[in-house]
């Protein structure tokens, strides 16, 4: 979205979104992630609106505006969720949840200014971050909860934990001697909601009836919650009907939002005449590589979805090319990017011989119902900017057969890839496009679109970089 650089379209998302939300039964939305990436390492860079403060407080404080509208009243819009608070975007060794040891100079005038511009917008509930501060955690901050947050920025909405994230200062941080202690730690700084987990409830009231919280902290958190629950008529109408669902949730609007999106969110790294396909290079296309016909265009955040809410690349591919009297097939290269083997690399190649075209989809695979198997998302960091496994390979080789290579990344942070670069005549950066993503591709690739998105962070030409 970022790479689009247009803040309506993020505002509309917001509100579609908050639609959704509100159909299903839900009321509260975990989003926006308005994190500066720093260190192109870290898993969860596809989550962010990039490397500039200036533009993820712009996209934050739009898709707040179009969750919450006005004040998140009524029963088409839900509380927003700034997060994560603060700086967890430039980790240690880029691994998530690691410390981050920072002057006050760059928390200010990089990490703190998107969540400045979102209490400016009224968003009403901050997300606290897993990572330490200059030695203190996130959710035990007080100064950054509430000297600079409440007191300073005037935040008057409520902050909620990350995942088991006040468990974590006694196991993880090890600073607290228990979960008590824990939980003293964070409430006493500021937290006002505990996100999961069994028992806090019960050690917060003891230790209010232990004299160690004042009832004055628990009552201002209570007043929060209940404040906003009042204001989006929970009590009053605190049901849905499932009967409502078609007339809301991925609706034929809410798709033309998502591809119009998608298609303003592709960027063209290089073209040297190669694009768009020409018939003058041959009917015959071959779509292969690990990204080509899977669900890797969700990103991470997704459970699995039916397969005819996705238009995969190469079926989107398909659809335009044979409308347009190309023969476009499909060879499954194997969609386990770790364990791509060199039989999978010859049978690719083997099968590519017959093609007047071949386009090859890499990049990662940040699913999360794929678990060890994904190569980004939330946890999977990397030490390396480059392809995972053996992509780099195939591409080689496709290209030694066939000079007419289009390259197309799915990934949602920055690779790496030089050879690709000085090698392939046309490569394409298509992001994690969402359900319309095969589409939008697609329309590129043969030019019905003209790719208008720019990138919103920096490609390192390597690690070292």
């Amino acid at each position: 979205l970022a790479s689009t650089f247009n803040e309506n379209i993020v505002f509309k998302i917001g509100q579609e979104t908050a639609k959704e939300v509100r159909a299903h039964g839900s009321h509260w939305a975990f989003t926006p992630n308005v994190d500066v990436l720093r260190d192109p390492r870290w898993g969860r860079v596809g989550e962010t609106f990039g490397e500039d403060p200036f533009l993820v407080g712009n996209f934050g404080v739009q898709m707040i505006k179009g969750l919450q509208s006005d004040d998140f009243s009524g029963f088409d819009n839900v509380i927003a969720c700034a997060k994560h608070f603060v700086a967890g975007s430039e980790p240690v060794n880029g691994l998530n949840v690691s410390p981050m040891d920072i002057s006050e100079r760059s928390l200010r005038e990089i990490y703190l200014k998107p969540f400045k511009r979102a209490v400016d917008a009224g968003v009403y509930s901050v997300m606290a971050a897993h990572n330490e501060i200059n030695g203190i955690p996130a959710h035990m901050h007080k100064v950054l909860l509430t000297d600079v947050m409440r007191n300073e920025f005037d935040f008057e909405g409520f902050y909620v934990s990350d995942w088991l994230d006040i468990n974590r200062i006694n196991v993880l941080h090890k600073i607290a001697k228990d979960f008590k202690e824990a939980i003293y730690y964070a409430v006493d700084a500021g937290m006002d909601m505990n996100m999961h987990g069994p028992n806090f409830l019960e050690n917060v009231i003891e230790l209010v009836e232990d004299g160690k919280l004042d009832i004055k902290r628990i009552d201002e958190s209570a007043r929060k919650i209940l404040y906003a629950k009042f204001k989006l008529g929970l009590f009053e109408n605190p049901f849905v009907s499932p009967d409502d669902l078609d007339e809301n949730v991925f609706t034929e609007e809410h798709k033309s939002t998502a591809l119009d999106a998608a298609r303003k969110s592709i960027v063209l790294l290089k073209n040297d005449g190669i694009l768009p396909l020409s018939k003058k290079r041959g009917k015959k296309i071959l779509v292969t590589g690990p990204n080509s016909n899977n669900h890797s265009v969700l990103g991470d955040w997704v459970f699995a979805q039916p397969e005819d809410n996705v238009i995969t690349i190469y079926e989107g591919i398909k659809k335009l090319g044979d409308s347009k009297g190309y023969q476009i097939d499909f060879h499954d290269s194997n969609s386990d990017i770790r364990s791509i083997s060199q039989s999978d690399i010859i049978k690719t190649v083997n099968k590519a011989k017959n093609y007047d075209q071949i386009i090859v989809v890499v990049g990662d695979n940040s699913q999360r119902i794929l678990k060890s198997k994904r190569t980004a998302g939330e946890n999977m960091g990397r030490a390396n900017l480059n392809l995972a496994g053996k992509q780099l390979e195939l591409v080689q080789r496709l290209k030694k057969i066939n000079k007419n290579v289009i390259v197309i990344y799915v990934n949602g942070k920055p690779i790496a890839e030089p050879w690709i670069d000085n090698n392939i005549s046309g490569v394409i950066e298509s992001w994690e496009l969402g359900s319309m993503a095969g589409q939008a591709v697609a329309e590129v690739v043969f030019g019905d679109v003209n790719p208008g998105g720019k990138l919103p962070l920096t490609f390192p030409r390597s690690v070292g970089q």
